[in-house]
């Protein structure tokens, strides 16, 4: 308990501590090149990661206790620089939104749905051409919505709230 993980260049990790707040450890993460969203179910001790430097990007889901990997995803080519996530554990899903700005013919942005039990696609969210960039989301458990702050290249931004696609 009062250990957090963050992500470092070239997927190394550094554990804090953060009662004492130091370092106390940092490792590589087999198979993982750049992370670049984390999020964290605490009742099971696994993180889900999703890559930013790989066409298409890939979730990992980590063994905190030990920092292995457990499995991967591969997203569709598309579906690549994942640039924020949410976690809803109580309901065992992760949604993963990529950075379509940077994606070969600048495709509409998406969430992807994963279920966190089997690491699977459950299910996508495409928005409309224009909306490529997802910049930061959070889970509301009370509205049961999933709240994205979306980026219109190059009109500026606006946020928007989607509900929680179904079981």
């Amino acid at each position: 308990m009062g250990h957090r993980l963050h992500p470092a260049p070239g997927a190394r990790w550094s554990k804090i501590d953060l009662a004492a707040f130091k370092r106390v450890s940092a490792d590589q993460i087999n198979g993982v090149i750049t992370p670049a969203s984390l999020v964290y179910d605490p009742a099971a001790g696994m993180a889900y990661m999703g890559t930013a430097d790989t066409i298409p990007s890939r979730v990992f889901q980590i063994r905190l206790s030990n920092l292995s990997t457990v499995k991967s995803l591969t997203l569709n080519t598309n579906e690549s620089f994942i640039n924020t996530a949410a976690i809803d554990p109580q309901n065992g899903f992760a949604y993963f939104a990529p950075y379509a700005q940077f994606v070969p013919n600048n495709p509409p942005g998406v969430v992807v749905k994963v279920r966190l039990s089997d690491l699977s696609r459950v299910g996508v969210l495409t928005f409309s051409r224009g909306d490529q960039a997802i910049a930061t989301g959070v889970i509301d458990p009370v509205q049961v919505s999933l709240i994205m702050e979306r980026i219109r290249i190059p009109d500026g931004s606006s946020r928007s709230a989607w509900p929680i696609l179904p079981k």
